[in-house]
């Protein structure tokens, strides 16, 4: 498979997701798009795709929407970027489960990302504080790595995940 024949999209809101895609496309050489820009040549040669998104309420950014544009003989590679470490299996098996309802040969290869509490919308901002309050009344032992993150995100302002040496283990 040339390198012409492998292509990276991205979908984000924050910008963890691209940065992961800029790294990995460009250490491959291969193109780059963000989901909904990519042109119909370019999507018509891909036989190997690389989609990094962000996960929101534990699903896969524009996932759906990528479905709608590939091909059955396509292969699939999803990078979910999110705050959730490996460490949270609930969250793991949450994120897998919608991946593969979508794309179930994918390979998933899970990334933790970024998020800074001003770059919030004002409904977000009020989401992360309830979801921090209702964190506090657990030990610490007892939380999630996610709610430890968020509760960082209120405390410190934000949280920086963002491992680019991870991105060796996709082939």
């Amino acid at each position: 498979m040339n390198k012409m024949e492998k292509l990276v999209i991205y979908a984000t809101k924050r910008g963890s997701s691209k940065k992961y895609a800029e790294a990995f496309a460009q250490k491959h050489g291969y193109p780059i798009y963000e989901q909904g820009r990519v042109p119909s040549e370019d999507f018509a040669g891909t036989k190997k795709l690389y989609y990094f998104g962000s996960v929101y309420a534990g699903r896969v950014f524009h996932l759906n929407k990528l479905k709608e544009k590939c091909r059955e003989d396509m292969e699939i590679t999803v990078v979910p970027v999110g705050l959730s470490s490996k460490n949270d299996q609930e969250k793991m098996l949450e994120i897998r489960k919608g991946i593969i309802e979508i794309f179930p040969e994918a390979e998933i290869f899970y990334m933790r990302g970024r998020l800074s509490y001003k770059e919030l919308s004002f409904p977000e901002k009020i989401l992360i504080k309830m979801i921090n309050k209702e964190s506090k009344k657990k030990e610490l032992q007892n939380k999630l790595d996610i709610e430890k993150a968020i509760g960082q995100v209120v405390a410190e302002d934000g949280v920086d995940f963002i491992n680019l040496n991870e991105l060796e283990v996709i082939e």
